[in-house]
């Protein structure tokens, strides 16, 4: 009902899907030759798989740097958008490019988003790593045991890895989102999985702490071991269970 989404849904109505995220295609350029190239870059993109129009050529008063503008016959968040990116990049740009020194750059919405969500997956393997080598060195320099962090941080990646599939199932595969008032499913933000493991590795470190510190304070001063888990247990449990429902 947002005046925003029925603007959206009214433009790709109107004139199509790809109208409300448009591919900018830049370029610098320096002589003839370059511009003659440039000339003929729309009549490529025409004849593209997945174009549905493209704007005229148009240059600033020193001739040296130029743009058009590509509309896509997909939404912008659609596969077969950023099939076209990576087809406009790869088959179509170097041919006018070639024997020139003509420089193109292809942005706009689906563009950004592709080369971000590329940096991000890039890295997270790298800041995972980090997180949990972080995490299971500060359980080791607290509890003084091998165990507990190599425990936690298995139980952590699980957790983690269950709640990724329950965003993906959800708002990725759409499996209830009508239900939740959510709409139709999409593509995932690439911010998302970062913080995602940010939190829940911050939580579950700190319910572990919680319920570990319990168990050893208890042993501190009875040294039985089953009355240490029993008592650690019955006192942290239910605080930990509720703020992990939260």
């Amino acid at each position: 009902t947002a005046t925003t989404r029925q603007a959206y849904d009214l433009l790709a109505d109107g004139f199509g899907p790809g109208v409300n995220g448009p591919l900018t295609i830049a370029a610098q350029l320096d002589g003839a030759d370059d511009r003659l190239a440039l000339d003929s870059l729309p009549e490529a993109l025409r004849t593209t798989e997945g174009v549905a129009s493209v704007g005229p050529v148009t240059y600033n008063s020193s001739g040296d740097t130029a743009f058009l503008t590509v509309v896509p016959d997909s939404a912008p968040q659609s596969q077969q958008t950023s099939e076209l990116v990576d087809r406009i990049r790869a088959d179509v740009l170097p041919p006018v490019q070639d024997k020139t020194s003509l420089e193109t750059y292809v942005g706009g919405v689906t563009a950004s988003y592709d080369d971000f969500a590329e940096i991000i997956v890039g890295k997270l393997p790298l800041f995972v790593g980090v997180v949990i080598g972080l995490g299971c060195l500060l359980l080791l320099l607290a509890f003084r045991s091998i165990g507990i962090p190599v425990k936690a941080a298995v139980m952590n990646v699980a957790a983690v890895a269950s709640s990724f599939g329950v965003v993906v199932a959800v708002f990725q595969w759409g499996w209830g989102s009508e239900l939740l008032g959510l709409g139709s499913a999409g593509p995932i933000e690439p911010f998302l999985p970062v913080i995602m493991v940010s939190v829940l590795f911050g939580l579950s470190m700190d319910y572990q702490v919680f319920l570990v510190g319990r168990m050893y304070e208890e042993w501190l001063e009875t040294g039985d071991n089953r009355r240490s888990v029993r008592v650690g247990l019955a006192e942290t449990s239910r605080v930990i269970n509720s703020a992990a429902v939260i």
